[in-house]
């Protein structure tokens, strides 16, 4: 089953790091942000959409997000609680707030990353209460190459301001209007920043981020679909299941069915 990571540490304390080596992994946290450091020559399944990796990359994860890898060199992850401050800031909301979650690190990139990810351990290693961490881990989010072009452009921090909501609130909220009233912008307005980024449409954003969670609930827990049909937000099991094999196909029963022999090797989720 899912494990829900808690703890008694204060908010400095509370930041973990792992380090995986050689084996197949899953990782989803139920409340936790994770930046995954890691070094791949394979594909990795990311909200179980296959990306082909070459190098070294950061990927950030939302609560709830989940990256299958398996023959991979190298892979380090920082998990940060989603009650910490830093969670707010500019550069979380770009990097976390983006429909692509995988991202290159050219060899000067690279080296910054490794320094600070060490640094990071050492003082996670050591208990240290400092303000070390948060100041690592905005270093950190700074590198993402998506900062490198205009971070403080109000079109793009529109709509990753978007996406960090419906990753919030998506299982209570499915209707443009929550997030439009909390944004104080029309739907069309937000629909027509989507679109001047070539990305999907916030509509589809939401279905789609409705349906990794039943995915990965169907696939990674022991929940019955009609379990799942409330956990994400429908009040009405029927349609919850024309909505998801209208989306995927075939029932949530012939989804899971189809899945399990792929993905019950890999059951290693945090």
């Amino acid at each position: 089953m899912l494990t829900n990571l808690t703890s008694n540490w204060n908010k400095y304390q509370r930041i973990n790091f792992y380090e995986y080596n050689d084996m197949a992994v899953t990782i989803s946290f139920d409340d936790l942000y994770s930046i995954v450091w890691i070094e791949h020559y394979d594909k990795a399944l990311i909200n179980f959409e296959y990306q082909k990796l070459n190098g070294h990359y950061l990927i950030f994860l939302c609560p709830e997000e989940i990256m299958t890898i398996q023959n991979y060199a190298m892979c380090k992850v920082i998990t940060v609680p989603n009650n910490f401050e830093i969670v707010k800031s500019t550069g979380f909301i770009h990097t976390f707030g983006n429909v692509k979650k995988c991202f290159e690190l050219d060899p000067i990139t690279f080296h910054k990353i490794s320094v600070l990810f060490t640094e990071l351990e050492q003082v996670v290693d050591h208990n240290n209460n400092s303000d070390k961490l948060p100041k690592i881990l905005s270093e950190i989010s700074s590198l993402c190459p998506i900062l490198t072009g205009s971070p403080n452009n109000h079109n793009l921090m529109l709509v990753y301001s978007f996406i960090s909501l419906v990753h919030k609130h998506y299982k209570m909220h499915h209707e443009m209007s929550f997030y439009s009233k909390y944004l104080t912008a029309t739907p069309k307005y937000i629909s027509e920043k989507f679109n001047g980024l070539g990305i999907m449409s916030p509509h589809e954003f939401i279905k789609n981020r409705i349906l990794v969670e039943v995915k990965r609930q169907l696939l990674y827990t022991d929940k019955t679909a009609k379990t799942i049909c409330f956990d994400v937000g429908f009040n009405d099991p029927a349609y919850f299941a024309r909505f998801f094999k209208k989306n995927i196909g075939m029932t949530s029963r012939e989804f899971k069915e189809f899945n399990i022999g792929v993905f019950e090797k890999k059951k290693n989720i945090q």
